[in-house]
């Protein structure tokens, strides 16, 4: 019998292990879903390097922070992902991409909050685009044997146009995938989310480089995406004014990745009790 019960202590052991764990959170929500509502990720506005309008992976972004604990940022950071890589531009009525005036954590008694702001030049109202993309390379738990399963995230974003916002992920073969535009409007904090990602449609996509200002993403979705052991999440938005604007700003209190094992992990459980329950049963 103590034989017996060790092997159903072992296997709930693996079964625990096997089961859906946080790649990434960032911020919490609040109980109606779609709130921001982490107050104590920075006491006051933190602001960070200005972000390159090109994307390179591994940078660590909201520096001077990337040494953890910081007494000004995120202090309580267990089970939470504090480093991110972002990348943010503006385009002008000029028709030229530049840096973002404000890249920030911004303090909020509501809930704090990952802060982009683009603004126009003097009083022109010359305001047109405003695109940014924050990612996250290190996970809270690892991706290798593991399938992205959920990803979402929450805040809003303020002007007077369309917001394209889609969820971003790089494979384990370095290639890299947008989903389809979920549509971020403005005005109020907005819950996005995709429950599935095997489920979605996904398409090709190539961060910001070369000067470009926005990302490229193909026209077809793909198939046949292996979505194990990924390397990078985050999401992607591209903010068009429908008239010049005196600034654009996206604000993001909330984003959480979530991974399931894949089916050979949960075989190897399987077959580990059925080896385990034919071992007892052939000693007695």
């Amino acid at each position: 019998m103590k034989k017996l019960l060790s092997l159903f202590t072992l296997t709930a052991a693996m079964a625990a292990t096997a089961q859906a764990g946080t790649l990434v959170q960032w911020g919490t929500v609040a109980v109606d879903g779609f709130t921001p509502n982490s107050t104590d990720i920075v006491t006051g506005a933190n602001n960070f390097s200005t972000p390159s309008i090109n994307f390179t992976s591994g940078t660590v972004s909201n520096d001077p922070v990337s040494v953890l604990p910081d007494t000004d940022y995120y202090p309580n950071n267990t089970d939470r992902s504090p480093i991110f890589n972002a990348t943010a531009s503006k385009k002008l009525t000029s028709g030229t991409y530049e840096a973002v005036n404000t890249s920030q954590i911004q303090d909020n008694a509501v809930g704090d909050r990952i802060r982009f702001v683009a603004l126009d030049t003097g009083s022109d109202s010359d305001v047109d685009e405003l695109v940014t993309m924050v990612v996250w390379e290190n996970f809270l738990t690892p991706s290798a044997g593991q399938a992205l399963d959920t990803m979402s995230m929450a805040g809003f974003r303020t002007n007077n146009g369309d917001t394209e916002l889609r969820m971003v992920f790089q494979a384990a073969n370095d290639s890299w995938y947008a989903s389809d535009d979920l549509d971020w409007t403005g005005g109020a904090n907005q819950l996005n989310e995709i429950a599935d990602v095997s489920a979605a449609s996904w398409f090709d996509f190539t961060p910001m480089a070369s000067d470009s200002g926005v990302a490229t993403i193909g026209g077809s979705a793909v198939l046949g995406i292996d979505f194990t052991g990924v390397q990078a999440v985050g999401y992607y938005s591209h903010s068009v004014a429908d008239t010049s604007a005196t600034s654009l700003a996206t604000q993001t209190g909330y984003f959480q990745a979530t991974a399931v094992p894949e089916p050979s992990a949960f075989a190897l459980i399987a077959g580990s009790l059925t080896l385990g329950f034919v071992t007892v049963r052939r000693r007695k």
